[in-house]
């Protein structure tokens, strides 16, 4: 509990040009905010799900000190989880001040616990698509499916930006069928047309959900025989094929 109070001692005693913003921010809190900060039990939700009762704190001072929190090696991973899922809350809420994509990308370099690490990657839909860019290029490269998936959740956001087009094709070529659940459910949000090319080979994909995807994001895309392929998997073995059909038809 009491290492924020040692990374915040020894923030203070930095230069100030060396400190990160949320950092020089946190300094400032009151010693009795920071005490109150750092004695503050960790909540289980629900297993695996962390939560601080940060009510007692005011809004401006509560960022600053999830933010060191989430990303300070000493403090229990439970406790990091919380810090970082609090200031991504924060953050979507508008409360947070305009130094969250630094660290995002900081906490994404440093962060060596993997719960605060899936967070940032989820948070990637949070972010400016220019802080994005460099880190999208790296997850759409690598080996491990939940980089690519943390990629297609991003695109969520930033999937109208043509910028983002070449991401998600190279999405919608991918091998797992959770990756290309969520890239399809992007293409369709967006009503990617140009993207059609790209989809219409996943109506035969061997994963039922990849299928779905497929038919609803044709129908979003305006494909004009969306309708008759909706037809044709009226008695589908899926039933979330029949499902998504059923939508389409009822549409």
């Amino acid at each position: 509990m009491m290492s924020i109070l040692m990374v915040l001692t020894a923030a203070l005693a930095a230069p100030v040009q060396e400190q990160p913003a949320w950092q020089r921010e946190a300094g400032t809190a009151s010693a009795d905010t920071v005490a109150l900060f750092a004695s503050l039990p960790v909540r289980a939700t629900r297993p695996g799900t962390w939560r601080l009762p940060v009510g007692a704190l005011r809004e401006g001072e509560l960022a600053p000190l999830l933010a060191v929190c989430a990303l300070d090696p000493r403090e229990p991973s439970h406790r990091r989880e919380a810090c970082a899922e609090g200031l991504v809350r924060q953050h979507i809420r508008g409360e947070v001040p305009g130094w969250f994509d630094d660290w995002w990308e900081r906490g994404l370099k440093d962060a060596s616990d993997d719960a605060v690490q899936g967070i940032l990657r989820e948070a990637g839909a949070r972010v400016d698509i220019d802080t994005l860019a460099p880190w999208a290029r790296t997850w759409l490269d690598s080996e491990d499916p939940a980089d690519r998936w943390a990629l297609a959740f991003a695109l969520r956001t930033h999937g109208g930006d043509g910028r983002a087009l070449p991401w998600l094709r190279g999405l919608l070529g991918d091998s797992d069928p959770d990756v290309l659940v969520q890239a399809l459910k992007v293409a369709g949000r967006h009503g990617l047309g140009s993207l059609e090319a790209s989809v219409r080979p996943h109506l035969t994909h061997p994963d039922p959900r990849v299928e779905a995807e497929a038919l609803r994001a044709l129908f979003r895309m305006g494909a004009e025989d969306a309708a008759r392929l909706a037809a044709q998997r009226r008695d589908h073995p899926s039933a979330e094929v029949v499902r998504v059909a059923s939508w389409v038809l009822e549409d």
